[in-house]
């Protein structure tokens, strides 16, 4: 008996993941060679082998790195389509960012040294008053000499 339904009889996983990952092994390929031949991160290999779509992204990027993969492995588009549509229900919420790359976002803490806005702006309102006196005080101090104009 060949086909997917031989698969699951031999005990081995159903699914174009597992179909992915067989052809892949069939022909002498790892995850990181078959991610470098189509230029994309091995977690997008590891996804794809693991049926886990929602972890590609909206289903444009799913369908796009299926696409690729398939052809790489000889695998007609259609059949890998099919079985997209018909897993689409495991879907969840799409977002642009996969959800590997989100776990790999740095998180955002307050720096080191942190200056609370109310201070800041008192710091700059009690400077700024100063710092035109000085600026009117350098003026003056040079007499004769107006302002400067460019290309003067």
């Amino acid at each position: 008996m060949t086909g997917p339904g031989a698969d699951a009889a031999a005990g081995l996983p159903d699914g174009m993941g597992a179909r992915l990952r067989r052809e892949r092994e069939r022909r002498d390929l790892t995850e990181q060679q078959a991610a470098e031949q189509l230029n994309l991160d091995p977690s997008v290999i590891r996804a794809l082998e693991a049926d886990d779509y929602a972890a590609l992204g909206v289903a444009v990027f799913a369908k796009g790195h299926l696409r690729r993969f398939g052809a790489l492995l000889g695998i007609p588009d259609a059949e890998l389509l099919e079985a997209f549509e018909q897993s689409r229900e495991q879907l969840h919420e799409p977002t642009l960012v996969p959800r590997s790359r989100e776990e790999m976002l740095p998180v955002r803490t307050r720096p080191k040294f942190y200056v609370p806005q109310w201070l800041y702006r008192r710091a700059v309102r009690a400077e700024l008053p100063g710092m035109l006196r000085a600026l009117r005080k350098q003026a003056e101090s040079t007499p004769g000499e107006g302002p400067r104009r460019a290309g003067a």
